[in-house]
């Protein structure tokens, strides 16, 4: 195994995650993980470890990065790997303004009896209690009342429940997951201001990802879209031309470079584009489009791309 430790080398109860042991809750199915959704270039394989060391510690893990970068798919790949493949063992809440503390914690609900409540555990309680993983999606949005009840969840591990005057124990298994945005502004790459969610940042395992370099991203459609190696250049020109950038800094994947990538990233960052970033996630869906009977000496073809295009990039 070249001296790293892999998962034939264990027993069924547990897998390595890029040499790191981590706890397997059930055997995993054939069809249960799909190693394609997710290549493995250099940046991703490093974050994925580093990812794995923050779950084998119990950590909380804070994921930072620029829109589109892969924060939601590398939590989303890990579950996976290590067999938590069920819809109710991985819990997702997007947060925004509009979010409250009920949907994580619980309410009363009426039932079909007259006058009659009884209480409906929220997303956090239910991960909470049957130490599940959650992932909380833009926690930058969080409200105040939000952070208040994640406070002595990420301090204690303890979680409070206000009117039941319950205190829940961290069951064994869970696991805390949030993403946060970073936004370009003035010359670099920023943290949200004014964001009630600052008040946790002394309790989080935070990693950071940057945007891929070219090489990279040329490495993710070959491997997905075997089809389209013919063309992957030329459809990576029009991408780049249209983000900036923002994919062809020097190669982050080494530890003096890791830290500083988001910096790095934006010393020459410039956009030709108004309105919304453009993100890898825009460019696989390009790329998905197009695929289907595709043909690169057809003329009928050329147009297609140019539709989908216009349609996914504007």
């Amino acid at each position: 195994t070249r001296h790293q430790v892999v998962s034939k080398d264990l027993c069924p109860s547990v897998v390595a995650v890029c040499g790191v042991v981590l706890p397997k809750p059930a055997p995993l199915e054939a069809d249960q993980l799909k190693p394609s959704d997710l290549v493995l270039v250099d940046s991703t394989s490093r974050n994925l470890r580093r990812l794995a060391l923050a779950v084998a510690s119990q950590n909380a893990v804070l994921l930072e990065g620029p829109i589109g970068c892969g924060k939601t798919a590398l939590v989303e790949f890990m579950a996976a790997t290590t067999g938590h493949t069920e819809a109710a063992k991985v819990l997702k809440v997007q947060l925004g303004d509009q979010t409250d503390s009920k949907m994580l914690l619980g309410m009363y609900r009426c039932t079909d009896v007259p006058g009659k409540f009884e209480w409906q555990p929220g997303t956090l309680t239910q991960a909470v209690s049957k130490g599940h993983w959650i992932l909380l999606e833009d926690i930058d949005h969080a409200p105040l009342d939000v952070v208040s009840v994640l406070l002595p969840l990420m301090e204690n591990k303890k979680l409070m429940i206000p009117g039941r005057e319950d205190c829940l124990d961290v069951a064994p298994g869970f696991q805390f997951f949030a993403t946060r945005r970073m936004y370009y502004s003035g010359g670099g790459w920023h943290r949200p201001l004014n964001s009630h969610a600052a008040l946790l940042d002394k309790y989080w395992t935070k990693l950071q990802m940057s945007n891929m370099t070219r090489a990279e991203l040329k490495k993710v459609l070959d491997r997905r879209f075997p089809v389209l190696t013919v063309v992957s250049d030329r459809l990576l020109d029009i991408y780049c031309q249209l983000t900036g950038d923002k994919h062809s800094q020097l190669d982050t994947t080494t530890p003096q470079n890791l830290d500083h990538s988001l910096q790095e990233d934006s010393e020459d960052y410039s956009s030709p584009l108004e309105g919304r970033g453009l993100s890898l996630r825009d460019l696989l869906k390009w790329c998905e489009r197009i695929t289907d009977g595709f043909d690169s000496t057809s003329a009928s073809t050329a147009q297609r791309v140019f539709q989908e295009a216009l349609d996914c990039f504007t």
